[in-house]
């Protein structure tokens, strides 16, 4: 059972989208492709490229399709904040999905948005966390621009992919200290 705060990640399936690909191939060793944050003993947020939601855990698991689910619990911090960041996160749905990962929390269309990890990040920002340090990364194990990013970006009209700027991963929030596994 969730509860407000637990920070819900998700690695890899079989059959996960393109895009799931596209994510997990930039952190080596990684599965993880998707967080989310829960915000009650049923529903989590979650960014999505629809957009920040509000769903059950079985309606994103559903949509996601992960092949592990893996629920955290925050450890070191006032049940206070973390109930905070679980009222923070509620408060961001219904914006959109911050498309261009840019730090300055702005999607393609110039409106406040949110990609899956920096939604987490930001709902604790107040707070010594300890996220492992993370610059967007869209390279492959060889080194080259991975073609998936290329057309992604080519498409939001950014001849240039943001390769090495300041962001957040998945992959990366799972190896943070203040986390530990609680369930599934």
């Amino acid at each position: 059972m969730l509860k407000p705060g637990d920070v819900v990640f998700y690695a890899r399936s079989p059959t996960a989208s393109e895009f799931c690909d596209a994510v997990e191939q930039v952190i080596p060793n990684n599965s993880y492709f998707h967080v989310a944050l829960a915000v009650s003993e049923r529903c989590l947020v979650e960014a999505t490229p629809e957009g920040v939601l509000e769903r059950t855990l079985q309606e994103s698991i559903e949509d996601n399709q992960p092949g592990i689910v893996e629920t955290l619990e925050v450890k070191g911090i006032p049940e206070s904040i973390i109930l905070e960041a679980a009222t923070w996160c509620r408060s961001k749905v219904g914006l959109p999905y911050n498309d261009l990962f840019s730090a300055d929390l702005m999607n393609s269309d110039g409106l406040e948005s949110y990609y899956c990890s920096q939604l987490i990040t930001e709902a604790f920002r107040g707070v010594e966390m300890h996220w492992p340090t993370h610059t967007l990364n869209f390279l492959n194990s060889d080194g080259n621009l991975i073609e998936f990013w290329i057309e992604y970006f080519r498409k939001r009209g950014r001849p240039q992919v943001p390769q090495g700027d300041v962001g957040s991963h998945p992959g990366q929030l799972r190896r943070s200290p203040a986390l530990v596994v609680c369930s599934f």
